[in-house]
């Protein structure tokens, strides 16, 4: 009898006979208790409890699911094999992780692994599976390695199966919570190509955990995107504790993107959710994601409210993770309360309880010793901190994502180019078999031609892939040394303000002006990554044309640039003498054309009250467009220069420019059959033109 409990008995699950049963799973349940309430022959009730049993289990009815569970032991107890008494502990140990009783869950699992026989080693993967989950929920995430390295070996040969899928997925779990983020999105991305929708549950796993990876580089939008599909999938299957844990992934997606209306509107959902459903599983986090929403607002009452409803209920369920999450939350709230000690005790306790890296936390760990006056213990936790980044990698994770994310791209576009042209040279080599049998002579003619045609073909499509390569060797250069230099000057000026406070010589004036420098190099970077996102989105993404009203589009642009006019103090014109109405365009393209034009005739210009004209013209089809500045010019031997990505004239981090915005407007125009052009001399100001249809021909 495993360790459980001693005076329960077991269910035998049928590990293979949920596979048979693939219909019964499919029904509803009350039509899966009926046909349960009326089946006499053991065996055949004994399956239909199973699938009861699965689908309570994913409903998260627990105490339904473990009832079946006892009652199918009964029903085949004393007939069934070594391995469907497996089967059935696997079943278990689930229900027993959903209902937080991790420990007991462990000693289940171990018992199941001790009677599953060695052929069934399907069965054997799961448990191991199951055991990696269990270990992360226990905080023994070395533990969890192990039993995923003994799953694989299980595995064998078989790359391509579902336990293949299961197993990227665990892994890629694993080294998100390693915060080794370009290795576990590389595995969940395989995992979803073995994977598919129809497998709810391990779909629900990888989108979770990819949006998790979205959110850490700052793809805010593609997150809500994969888990808003979560939630949608999970409330169609009727599954609340996976619409619970999409919307833990909803509210954070939202506290990163600082709309902290939307994360309160979404942990009241949540809470919600938690008392018609009675699902409490790392409920926590909503505590830690509603306090920080709270502490952001500087109500710092209500955030140590959340805060410690999150401990207590994380201390009940033995949920070390999000128990340190809560701790880590109170002690920023006592920290900006300037309550140096609760602060200090919180840090610490969530360092001890998390066993994943934070990035904030040894920085929040080290401010609350210096100001407690104990600068060498809160250098010793910086420096321990750095050392353990530097451990991992040399170069910022996001960065090397979007590195291989643009590899990755034109590796796919090759391979691509590479299977069509196959394909075309297999139906040329076919169609001139058959004309063998009929003419030998034409068939050599026809031959000859058509391979004369593919290498034609092949060459123009060797020149275009030449072309790709050579724009991404170009694009990864440029990329990785405009975004050194931002982060040079951030890594300078720390540099001063730290030897500074070595010296002990705190001149605020000079500090601010320090911090005023590592914040403009701060949005210089954002601003590189945010338009390289665009950019390389471009190649891929379809442009939905419409009639465009030139009023609407223009309220748009105005509103949006109103803020940075007015710190400038400049002035913003648009004029549209011929009354034009509408053009045929993208309504988003045109508006982020205009905004590029725009700031660009903003941010380069060095008048004292800078001023930027917008104005149309008809010329017979097109609409061209006209946004003038009287800024300093530009030689025209530059004309063509800042055209291309990432091509200034000035230095990033003064205008905070990522050299992206002229190089975005050409592409787009381009994309379109359109056309953008310039006219400007060395102080004189600035003319940009570009045209669009009318209207649809």
């Amino acid at each position: 009898m495993p360790p459980y409990k001693h005076d329960m008995k077991f269910v035998s699950v049928l590990f293979w006979s949920l596979v048979i049963c693939v219909d019964l799973l499919a029904a509803t349940t009350d039509s899966l208790l009926a046909i349960y309430t009326s089946a006499q022959n053991p065996q055949e009730k004994h399956q239909i409890s199973l699938a009861l049993a699965e689908r309570y289990l994913l409903q998260h009815q627990v105490d339904a699911a473990l009832e079946l569970a006892e009652e199918s032991i009964r029903l085949i107890e004393g007939s069934g094999s070594q391995s469907q008494l497996a089967a059935s502990y696997l079943i278990l140990g689930r229900s027993l992780i959903r209902n937080n009783q991790f420990n007991e869950s462990d000693s289940v699992l171990d018992y199941a692994l001790g009677v599953v026989s060695e052929q069934e080693r399907d069965l054997s993967v799961q448990l191991y599976l199951t055991k990696f989950e269990n270990d992360l929920r226990r905080g023994v995430p070395k533990e969890g390695l192990e039993d995923l390295q003994v799953a694989r070996s299980l595995i064998g040969p078989d790359s391509l199966g579902i336990s293949m899928a299961e197993y990227c997925t665990k892994y890629g779990i694993y080294l998100l919570f390693q915060t080794q983020l370009l290795e576990s999105l590389n595995w969940l991305l395989r995992a979803k190509e073995l994977a598919s929708a129809q497998h709810f549950e391990l779909w629900q796993s990888i989108n979770h955990n990819l949006a998790t990876i979205y959110i850490e580089i700052g793809a805010y939008d593609k997150a809500l995107q994969v888990v808003q599909e979560n939630e949608r999938l999970a409330r169609q299957e009727q599954a609340p504790y996976r619409e619970l844990f999409s919307l833990f992934t909803i509210a954070t997606a939202f506290e990163m993107k600082e709309q902290y209306d939307s994360v309160k509107i979404i942990c009241r959902r949540a809470e919600r959710l938690k008392e018609s459903a009675q699902i409490s599983t790392s409920f926590g986090y909503i505590y830690f994601q509603l306090g920080l929403a709270y502490l952001a607002e500087e109500k710092l009452d209500s955030a140590l409210e959340a805060f410690r409803a999150g401990i207590d209920l994380s201390e009940q369920q033995q949920e070390r993770k999000e128990l340190g999450e809560c701790h880590y939350g109170m002690s920023l709230a006592y920290l900006k309360g300037d309550d140096l000690e609760s602060a200090q005790f919180h840090a610490e306790k969530a360092q001890d309880l998390l066993f994943y890296y934070i990035d904030d936390l040894n920085f929040h760990h080290a401010e609350i010793h210096a100001r407690q006056q104990n600068f060498e213990r809160a250098y010793a936790i910086m420096n321990q901190g750095y050392l353990e980044q530097k451990a991992q990698s040399q170069a910022p994770s996001s960065f090397r994502i979007i590195e291989t994310l643009l590899t990755n791209q034109f590796k796919q576009e090759k391979e691509k180019a590479d299977l069509q042209y196959k394909r075309s040279l297999e139906r040329q080599i076919f169609y001139g078999a058959l004309l063998f049998l009929f003419l030998a002579s034409l068939t050599l003619l026809f031959v000859l031609y058509f391979q004369a045609k593919s290498k034609r073909r092949l060459s123009r499509l060797n020149k275009e892939l030449q072309v790709k390569n050579q724009d991404l060797t170009h694009f990864a250069y440029i990329t990785s040394h405009d975004l050194k230099e931002p982060i040079r000057n951030i890594n300078s000026f720390a540099g001063l303000i730290n030897a500074s406070l070595k010296r002990n010589q705190v001149d605020i004036t000079r500090f601010q002006e320090y911090l005023g420098f590592i914040m403009s190099s701060s949005k210089t970077s954002y601003q590189i990554i945010d338009s390289l996102r665009t950019y390389t989105n471009l190649a891929n993404d379809e442009i939905k044309y419409s009639q465009v009203p030139i009023g609407e589009a223009w309220q748009t642009v105005e509103e949006d640039c109103k803020n940075a006019f007015q710190e400038r103090n400049g002035e913003l014109h648009f004029s549209n003498p011929d009354q034009i109405g509408a053009v045929y365009f993208s309504a988003p393209m045109l508006g982020l054309i205009l905004r590029n034009l725009v700031r660009n005739g903003l941010i380069h210009n060095e008048a004292k009250i800078p001023m930027v004209k917008v104005s149309l013209e008809e010329k017979g089809d097109k609409i061209v467009f006209k946004v003038s500045d009287n800024g300093k010019g530009i030689d025209p031997r530059f004309h063509q220069q800042i055209f291309q990505p990432f091509a200034t004239l000035a230095n990033k981090s003064i205008t905070q420019s990522s050299g992206l915005g002229l190089a975005i407007c050409k592409s787009i125009l381009e994309k379109t059959g359109n056309s953008i052009w310039m006219e400007s001399e060395k102080g004189k100001g600035s003319h940009f033109y570009f045209s669009v249809k009318k209207k649809k021909t």
